[in-house]
């Protein structure tokens, strides 16, 4: 994966900001809080891949704009520590995003407006961080804000947020340590960016972790709220596609030491089918899955325990912000073990 896919994603993401009011009648929180999110996540993108400068002119066109949220402050205070001849203007922007999402109307959506509640989350996430006591980290605040917002928020609303909180977040965070120092993580299903920023404040921002996201909105609601936290994320870095497309892409000096797999179970054999094949793993890399119970991942489990491969355990924990049973699965690799391909 090369800096030509994020410059052409940072181009996409920008065009976003304009066109996704369009052929749509979205309410108008949820509007304003896409436009201001797809040009952060733009900016993020052209960071990510050496341009400065082009994250730079997004960010002044977006405050010409007043395509802005808390968010596109934080990058812009980032970029003008890193490059303060670049980041040197100004800015002004027309109106900052609103962050109080009291009595604003958030009806389902269509098209890119599907994700409502992912975009309430974010303005929650955004006034959270701001709003955060001096002794708090943003990336605490954060997942703070996600919990509450899971937990209370959307609490009798019929709504479940989809994140590995409270007990989950502690096996997670205890497996990847477990992993070698130093070694970079990969997730599969950033979502809002809960779980990236649980295994980042677990391993410390100069371990390297690549999260991969196929849901455009959000990602643009992940890459906001790693923007948002600041240097605590600066080993975090959000791709955009699905595993099945960018794992075979993926260079081969790449070994990951732990992997998190929060994505639709289905897809948890095949896609540690191509971490094998392509040799990412290393030896003694922590493989934690999610959701194994419900919805589940039969053949994952089918392949971890048939194979003399990995040490395997299956964890019974409550869900999250449910009243119902799950299962973790935590494995080990096993020094010298032979891929569990046929």
């Amino acid at each position: 994966l090369g800096s030509s896919t994020s410059s052409v994603e940072a181009h996409l993401l920008a065009e976003l900001a304009d066109a996704s009011v369009a052929n749509v009648a979205p309410p108008p929180a949820a509007r304003h809080t896409l436009r201001a999110a797809a040009v952060v996540a733009a900016a993020s993108s052209s960071m990510w891949c050496g341009n400065p400068e082009g994250a730079a002119t997004l960010l002044q066109q977006a405050a010409i704009k007043g395509y802005w949220n808390s968010a596109a402050s934080a990058l812009w205070a980032q970029g003008k520590a890193c490059s303060p001849n670049i980041f040197s203007a100004k800015l002004r922007p027309q109106h900052a995003e609103l962050l109080s999402v009291a009595g604003e109307s958030w009806r389902q959506g269509s098209g890119l407006y599907r994700c409502t509640k992912e975009l309430r989350l974010l303005r929650y996430v955004l006034r959270s961080v701001a709003d955060r006591r001096p002794s708090s980290s943003p990336a605490a605040a954060a997942c703070a804000a996600i919990e509450r917002f899971g937990g209370e928020v959307l609490d009798g609303s019929g709504r479940w947020l989809k994140v590995a909180g409270c007990a989950k977040a502690e096996v997670l965070e205890a497996s990847t340590r477990g992993a070698a120092a130093g070694a970079k993580v990969l997730e599969v299903g950033t979502y809002c960016g809960y779980s990236a920023l649980r295994m980042a404040q677990a391993l410390g921002t100069k371990v390297q972790i690549h999260s991969l996201e196929a849901d455009p909105v959000h990602m643009v609601v992940a890459r906001n709220v790693l923007a948002a936290v600041g240097e605590e994320t600066a080993g975090i870095r959000v791709w955009t596609g699905h595993s099945k497309d960018l794992l075979p892409k993926w260079r081969n000096c790449d070994n990951f030491g732990a992997v998190f797999m929060d994505q639709r179970g289905s897809r948890y054999d095949e896609d540690l089918a191509i971490l094998e094949r392509r040799k990412l793993l290393r030896a003694g890399a922590v493989v934690v899955a999610d959701n194994v119970l419900k919805p589940g991942a039969p053949l994952l489990l089918w392949r971890l325990l048939a194979a003399a491969v990995y040490n395997v355990q299956v964890l019974t924990l409550k869900e999250f912000a449910m009243p119902s049973e799950d299962w973790m699965t935590v494995s080990v690799r096993r020094a010298h073990a032979r891929d569990s391909n046929k």
